[in-house]
């Protein structure tokens, strides 16, 4: 098992010196349109007790960042109560180039679309304009299989939890949250005690239908089962990862790479609970709770999962919040082994979110990390090798991100033999704690050739032969039924 290596370079990127500005969440994406990946970050409440901009780190080119939320329009006004936490990238109209949501915590929401160089707000024309909710997280997923990305409100201080679904004509229609069944005001009330976090949509049980994981602090969390034409049903205890106290970042990713979505919680900040809730997915809706078998310790918001060392299994990147930043690598026989080195020399002041994202280029998966009481940060990784293929996404509408596709690798010549699958991956929107990963979608693989299988939510399927070392993107508008 490879160790991994990160490297800051915080201040060759230019973030440097920049004061603690209260941040949260930390979304990473193409947001101009350039080929290159910027960072879009919320901030909340700084070490100031002030309530600051957000920031919007555009990449000049490798670890090259300029500051450019004023200039590209997306600062969100300096007098919104109480900040932002959550930003995210989506093609909601289809158009091939990402639009960004803002989320606010006592204020409307805003909906961003990038024109002639610069976002201008669309919340008004797109029907979201509605009172202040108390958001947190935000998700957007197409929940009924249309082909356009609905959008998902996680709220808080009693507001129930929206769902506004994309006409397809550029507007949003408010769904009735309680004939959705997404309403959920039992764990909403004021107060830290019931405030709900992270939130993240998968399809985790092979049903074709985008379902829903919501974090929620001091409460059971909750896991909304998607019945299909926008009506969702609340299944967590029965699934099995109802848990209490159960941190405030979600987290899917297949870690024994057997075509199944495993559910990451990251873990609490209780004395009597230090540790990260692993559940195994078992394929028939129901988990097995191995948070106690793998004793992970973590005390904070977010664990990113990604291949960081190019062995072919995914690891865990765990940004806490009372500690140091933890990787722990997976050794491809169901347990976790702490790298030998921290990415940080010590704990980091109050880390929020961690993304993921190949920042500069080279292949492998770089760190960004978003902290409230700290220097926001950023860590190369020194894996230089050309073990890694990397899949560009397109729905079959032409959203770009392609969110909700599903990618299969197997050996060449071996497609659908469980026993040659080399790994799974499932587009999505958000992860973690309001945090979103680069939507290009990561495998380490040993060097040579693969055949790939990606399906669309449409029922759509296509087979690619692949190779490493390079970025391969599947189109789903060309393909045929």
């Amino acid at each position: 098992m490879k160790p991994v290596r990160f490297t800051e370079v915080t201040e060759q990127a230019g973030l440097k010196g920049v004061r603690p500005m209260g941040s949260h969440g930390a979304s990473i994406a193409d947001g101009r349109g350039t080929g290159l990946l910027d960072i879009y970050v919320g901030n909340s409440q700084a070490v100031t007790g002030r309530f600051l901009p957000n920031f919007f780190y555009l990449s000049q080119g490798g670890f090259e960042f300029a500051e450019g939320a004023r200039a590209y329009g997306v600062a969100v006004p300096y007098d919104y109560p109480r900040g932002n936490h959550h930003g995210l990238f989506a093609d909601i109209d289809n158009d091939g180039t990402y639009e960004l949501f803002v989320s606010c915590c006592m204020a409307p929401c805003k909906l961003y679309k990038l024109d002639d160089g610069k976002y201008v707000d669309i919340t008004a024309d797109a029907g979201l304009a509605d009172i202040p909710r108390a958001t947190r997280a935000l998700v957007v997923a197409d929940f009924d299989n249309d082909g356009w990305l609905d959008v998902f409100k996680l709220n808080n201080n009693g507001h129930p939890s929206q769902l506004y679904h994309n006409e397809g004509n550029g507007r949003f229609t408010l769904v009735d949250p309680f004939e959705a069944g997404i309403a959920d005001v039992r764990g909403m009330r004021q107060g830290f005690a019931g405030l709900g976090q992270g939130a993240s949509a998968v399809d985790f049980d092979g049903d074709g239908r985008i379902d829903i994981y919501a974090a929620v602090r001091g409460m059971p969390n909750r896991l909304f089962h998607n019945e299909g034409d926008l009506v969702f049903r609340e299944v967590a205890a029965d699934a099995g990862v109802a848990t209490s106290d159960g941190g405030d970042g979600v987290t899917w990713a297949d870690i024994d790479n057997n075509g199944r979505l495993d559910l990451v919680v990251s873990g609490s900040n209780q004395e009597h609970d230090p540790y990260v809730y692993i559940y195994r997915n078992q394929g028939n809706g129901t988990f097995t709770d191995e948070t106690l078998i793998h004793r992970m310790p973590g005390t904070g918001y977010t664990v990113a999962a990604g291949d960081l060392n190019h062995s072919g299994y995914v690891d865990l990147f765990v940004a806490n919040e009372l500690g140091p930043l933890k990787v722990y690598l997976n050794d491809g026989n169901g347990s976790f082994v702490e790298n030998p080195s921290s990415p940080s020399a010590g704990a980091l002041g109050d880390c929020r979110c961690a993304a993921l994202g190949d920042l500069d280029g080279d292949g492998d998966l770089d760190v960004f990390v978003a902290c409230k009481f700290d220097f926001n940060r950023v860590f190369r990784n020194e894996a230089n090798d050309e073990n890694w293929l990397k899949i560009d996404l397109l729905g079959p509408r032409g959203d770009l991100g392609g969110f909700g596709t599903k990618v299969w690798v197997f050996d060449a010549d071996h497609v659908g033999e469980k026993e040659h699958l080399r790994g799974f991956r499932e587009a999505t929107s958000t992860t973690g704690y309001v945090g979103q990963n680069s939507p290009t979608l990561h495998f380490g693989l040993p060097t040579g050739s693969y055949d790939l299988v990606a399906g669309f939510l449409n029922g759509q399927a296509t087979t690619l032969r692949v190779c490493t070392g390079r970025t391969v993107t599947v189109d789903g508008r060309e393909i045929k039924v």
